[in-house]
């Protein structure tokens, strides 16, 4: 997806004013960075200052991407001669295209963003005021602006500048380092960058090219693509250093979207503002408006949404557009707490997206599918072929769809994508040849095999569940992460990602998400099926025996229900054998040094429809010896390890999202012919809490001695008010957990 920017690093050398540097920065490729010669800004330009108006169109035109405003980089070995005939032209060329520009939209004042006086915040009294009032803290941000500017044309562009102080910096590590990630995705591009350290003497560090790296944004998830990030970090930074950054951004509509953000974790903010222009005239403030008052349906404008403490804007109205200006002044640092959801869920912000043309779902699907989707997913008699084949055997339509789905499930996930390839599959035939591609190729592939055998299918637009939650009340293509397929069937429908190799068919890989499916007359907003079960989904039988030198023998067997087989089957297929046993080791060694595994087994890994176990040894080293001859072992060293949240802090501020943890039921078995074992204590535990239910109980049958556990968790996700609750319930099951004991005779 197009990724949204935050900040860029650039330096233009021997400019001091460094307030008026500007340059186009759309970064080279790797490979135009890994070769070419450097060559210096003032050879190409004939030492054009860059801070001129001339020079800015210049930057807009030239056809070599930037390292850094010292360095150019070009790709052929150009002659002095012919390089100085060549600034002498581009001398010449900016003036003529001037009055070109100034027909339509320039780069002006309007779009920069200036920075800081230095002597106006750089004061011992500034310092001393900051100790002051903030010595708990390691940095305060003193200044967090950021500016969107729409055009009738959906030209976006965005302006970001922050000023930070550093009282501790061992305390902020993490504000003395940036990343910016960036793409030229439907034409979007970084246009300005500036950042320095000013240092309490008044000495000013700019950031560097020694300062700044490029690599491949989200490499975990693409192979290749030009969604890079530039990472740089702040030189010489010392205490009572200001941090500051500014850049400018322009995009394209309908891919952008904004979200300011108030306040940040463990950091003050002296000052917030917000500033939104966009043409036309906003609608009612509780609402927002889905197209601005005054702008026509063919143009573009924007709309807004505030969330959580945000106080109405300022309102203005200035030559055809409206400027919306919110300001906050002392927000207090936002605690760090465990287990908080998104950020969505519960940071007060302003969100602003597009709105006119394409400003609902329905216009949107319709010219998603028109203009990315159509001739992609249209079926080629090669995959009609191959359709025909996979489903030979199979009668019903779900037994159809299954046998295509599992097919794509197979194709390996590798991204590789360029310009608007965040957002445009390939060819469905190109997928289907190379045998890889990322979710939205998978999606293709899926929908084009589906309709070659006349199954209605389209694909669907999600946020993941661990990502945040999409706002229905403000549409956002932009806000999407991930393509999946919506099955209309004759029968009924179907939710398929074929992007989750290892989940069954029938299933969603995470709980209900909100879903656009793009159609050809247009898309429309639902919601997918929740997948979780309602039991427990870690089933696990412990058989145990004491032996003759007090060493407990266990054959164990786990059995996984979905969606915990989804992520165990993940993790289980990439890994060898030898990590495998040693991932289940770690787990029995935090109670057990000096544990063994051995023996292990895996079932059905390769098999998502089907049940998910693993069996194996454990072997738990000597137990202490009692007096009297007898042995006592705590029950949950005999048991698989399960964790638990934990909760620390006697208050909350923030809701609670224990995302990833689910229930269990596990039964340690011990044979007892000899009636020489007991577990102690001898009453059976429940308890019932928010989260869930909790159970445990000793049953005694025959020769057999029993003692089972089980935990049913429902409801995740908890306000702050019940917080006491939530933490008392997990406190209490991790209790019961540890009062059993087994005692044995030996003697």
């Amino acid at each position: 997806m197009l990724l949204a920017s935050r900040r860029l690093t650039q330096r233009f050398s021997g400019t001091r004013r460094f307030s008026e540097t500007r340059h186009h920065a759309e970064l080279c490729k790797p490979e135009v960075l890994s070769n070419g010669r450097m060559m210096p800004w003032q050879t190409l330009t004939g030492l054009v200052p860059c801070r001129s108006l001339a020079a800015r169109c210049l930057a807009d035109i030239l056809p070599v991407p930037c390292r850094n405003l010292a360095t150019w980089r070009i790709t052929e070995t150009w002659p002095v001669p012919v390089s100085r005939a060549l600034a002498r032209l581009l001398q010449v060329v900016p003036l003529v295209l001037l009055g070109l520009f100034s027909l339509g939209e320039v780069w002006d004042k309007t779009y920069s963003m200036q920075l800081v006086d230095p002597r106006k915040y750089n004061t011992p009294q500034m310092w001393g005021s900051l100790d002051s009032l903030y010595s708990n803290y390691g940095v305060v941000r003193i200044l967090d602006e950021a500016k969107i500017d729409v055009s009738s044309s959906g030209r976006v562009v965005w302006l970001r500048h922050t000023l930070d102080a550093m009282l501790d910096p061992y305390k902020a590590e993490a504000y003395k380092s940036e990343t910016l990630p960036y793409s030229s995705a439907f034409g979007a591009k970084l246009v300005e960058f500036q950042a320095r350290t000013i240092n309490e003497d008044g000495r000013i560090s700019d950031v560097g090219g020694s300062d700044q790296a490029v690599h491949p944004a989200m490499e975990q998830y693409i192979l290749y693509s030009d969604y890079k990030e530039l990472s740089y970090r702040f030189p010489d930074v010392k205490k009572h250093s200001l941090l500051e950054t500014a850049c400018t951004f322009s995009m394209s509509a309908p891919f952008w979207r904004y979200v300011h953000y108030i306040g940040y974790v463990d950091a003050p903010t002296i000052r917030s503002r917000f500033e939104l222009s966009f043409p036309g005239r906003a609608g009612p403030y509780a609402q927002g408006a889905q197209d601005a008052q005054g702008a026509k349906k063919e143009d573009w404008s924007a709309e807004y949404r505030t969330y959580g403490t945000v106080p109405k804007p300022v309102e203005s109205f200035d030559r055809g557009k409206t400027k919306l200006v919110w300001a906050l002044d002392s927000i207090p640092a936002i605690t760090a707490e465990t287990y908080l959801p998104p950020s969505d869920y519960w940071h007060s912000r302003i969100a602003a997206s597009p709105a006119g043309k394409m400003a609902n779902a329905r216009d949107f699907g319709a010219w998603y599918w028109k203009e990315l989707l159509a001739e992609r997913i249209a079926p080629s008699e090669n995959l009609r072929r191959k359709a025909r084949e996979l489903i030979t055997g199979h009668d019903s339509e779900r037994e159809k769809v299954k046998a295509l789905y599992e097919y794509v499930q197979k194709t390996r996930y590798v991204a590789i994508f360029l310009d608007n390839g965040g957002w445009q599959p390939h060819f469905a035939d190109e997928i289907d040849g190379a045998g890889y591609g990322d979710c939205k190729d998978k999606a293709a592939l899926l929908v084009s095999l589906l309709r070659a055998v006349s199954i209605s299918a389209y694909p669907a637009l999600v946020l993941t569940s661990q990502n945040g939650r999409v706002e229905k009340d403000l549409f956002d293509p932009a806000h999407f992460n991930h393509m999946i397929v919506f099955v209309q069937g004759s029968e009924r429908s179907y939710w398929l990602d074929a992007t989750a190799r290892h989940c069954p068919f029938g299933f969603m890989p995470y709980e209900s998400v909100t879903a656009m499916v793009l159609k050809e007359d247009g898309g429309y907003v639902t919601e997918t099926p929740s997948p979780l079960t309602d039991g427990s989904e870690y089933t696990s039988y412990v058989s145990a025996q004491l032996t003759s030198d007090e060493t407990i023998v266990a054959a164990v067997r786990e059995r996984l229900e979905f969606p915990a087989s989804m992520r165990e089957r993940g993790s289980c297929a990439q890994a060898s054998l030898v990590d495998v046993k040693k991932s289940y080791k770690d787990r029995w060694g935090r109670l057990n040094p000096g544990v063994e595994i051995d023996s292990l087994e895996l079932f059905e890994v390769d098999r998502p429809d089907s049940m998910f176990s693993v069996a194996y040894r454990v072997n738990i080293p000597r137990s202490r010896k009692e007096s009297g001859g007898r042995i006592s072992v705590p029950i949950e060293r005999l048991m698989v390890p399960r964790f638990l949240p934990s909760f620390g802090a006697p208050d909350r501020k923030h809701p609670i999202w224990i995302f990833g943890y689910y229930g269990f039921e596990d039964t340690l078995g011990f044979s007892d012919s000899t009636q020489s074992l007991a577990i102690e204590p001898k009453e059976d535990a429940r308890f019932e809490g928010p989260p869930g239910v909790f159970e445990a109980k000793t049953i005694r049958s025959g020769e057999r001695l029993l003692f089972v556990r089980r935990l049913v968790l429902g409801k995740k996700y908890f306000e702050p008010q019940d917080y006491g609750a939530v933490r008392s319930f997990f406190d209490n099951v991790r209790l019961n957990l540890r009062r059993y004991r087994l005692n044995a005779r030996t003697g």
